[in-house]
C-alpha cells in the first residue's frame, strides 16, 4: 500500500524534545497502519532518532481489529524508533472497562454494553472471539484471549494506556485539552485515564470532547490529538492530507472521510520547527 508523505511544514512554533512521530484513529485499519509504521520507521531509523506517539482509538468500526492491536503493541524498535507510547481514547476504554469490570466479578452495567454496542465494540469482540468452550459470546474470555493474541507484554500495554504525553512544547492526547471547559491543562490531563463518566453522558474527558477548538485557548503549547476527523472541523466533505496541519494552538489526525467506512490511518513526523504528514488508506 502507498504511503502519501506530504512536504515539510514550516511551524516555527513547533518545539519538540527531539524527533517526535505520532499516529491518528486507527479503528481496525491494520493495513494502512502497517504501511505509514514502515515509512515512519525508516525515517526514525535513517535519522538516528525517533519517539512514536499512539493517539488512541486503535479498534472499532474497521476490517481488522486484532492485525491493528498486534500492530501498535510490536516493540518501535522493531520499526526503528527509539520509544513508543500508547495513549488512550474513547473506543480504548471499551476495552479497559471490560477488562476491570470482569476482573472484579461484577460485570459490565446494560448502560455501558449499550454504548459500547453502538460504537462499534460488538465488531471487536467479534474478531477477538470470546466464544467460551460451549460456542457462547463470554466476556470472561476476553482477557486470555488478548493475552493469547499479544502475548503478556502486549495485554499490559494495553492496560497501561496513560493519558497524555508530553514533549518539549506539544501535549498528545487522543481528544484535546479541556478548552472548552475552562479547566487547565495541569487539571485536565491530571484526571485518571479510565474515565467512566461518558456512561452518563459526560464528555469531561481528553478521551471524549469534541468541540474545545471553538473556545480561545487557556494553555500555551502545541496540542497534537485524533478523535474528530479534520474534515468537520474544516467543513470539508472530504477528507484531504492537506486538512492536517497545525492551526493556532493544535494539529488533528483523525483521517476519516465522508464515504461509510472509509479511513486513512494518519499521522505526523515533528521536529523543531517543522512537521510533516503521512497518510495511507
Amino acid at each position: 500500500m502507498d504511503v502519501l508523505i506530504s512536504d515539510w511544514i514550516d511551524a516555527p512554533e513547533l518545539q519538540p524534545d527531539g524527533r517526535e512521530y505520532a499516529i491518528g484513529d486507527v479503528h481496525g485499519f491494520a493495513e494502512p497502519l502497517e504501511a505509514v509504521l514502515r515509512e515512519m520507521g525508516e525515517s526514525a531509523a535513517n535519522a538516528g532518532q525517533g519517539y512514536l506517539t499512539f493517539l488512541g482509538d486503535l479498534t472499532d468500526k474497521g476490517p481488522d481489529h486484532v492485525g491493528a492491536l498486534k500492530l501498535a503493541t510490536t516493540p518501535g524498535q522493531k520499526w526503528g524508533f527509539t520509544g513508543k507510547t500508547l495513549l488512550v481514547g474513547n473506543h480504548d476504554l471499551f476495552v479497559l472497562i471490560t477488562l476491570e469490570d470482569m476482573a472484579s466479578g461484577d460485570g459490565v452495567s446494560a448502560r455501558f454494553a449499550k454504548i459500547a454496542e453502538l460504537n462499534g465494540f460488538m465488531e471487536t469482540l467479534e474478531q477477538i472471539d470470546i466464544r467460551n468452550g460451549q460456542g457462547r459470546r463470554d466476556l470472561s474470555c476476553l482477557q486470555p484471549r488478548l493475552i493469547e493474541l499479544l502475548g503478556e507484554a502486549g495485554l499490559s500495554e494495553i492496560n497501561g494506556m496513560g493519558g497524555a504525553r508530553k514533549s518539549g512544547n506539544i501535549t498528545f492526547s487522543h481528544a484535546g485539552p479541556g478548552w472548552y471547559y475552562g479547566i487547565p491543562a495541569n487539571e485536565w490531563f491530571a484526571q485518571p485515564p479510565r474515565f467512566r463518566g461518558f456512561i452518563d453522558g459526560s464528555e469531561a474527558h481528553y478521551t471524549w470532547t469534541r468541540f474545545w477548538w471553538t473556545r480561545a485557548p487557556i494553555d500555551p503549547g502545541i496540542f497534537v490529538h485524533g478523535h474528530t476527523p479534520e474534515r468537520m472541523i474544516w467543513g470539508e466533505s472530504t477528507w484531504r492530507q492537506d486538512l492536517h496541519r497545525i492551526d493556532g494552538q493544535r494539529l488533528g489526525l483523525d483521517g476519516l472521510g465522508w464515504a461509510d467506512g472509509e479511513r486513512y490511518v494518519v499521522g505526523a513526523e515533528m521536529e523543531a520547527g517543522r512537521y510533516r504528514i503521512y497518510s495511507a488508506g
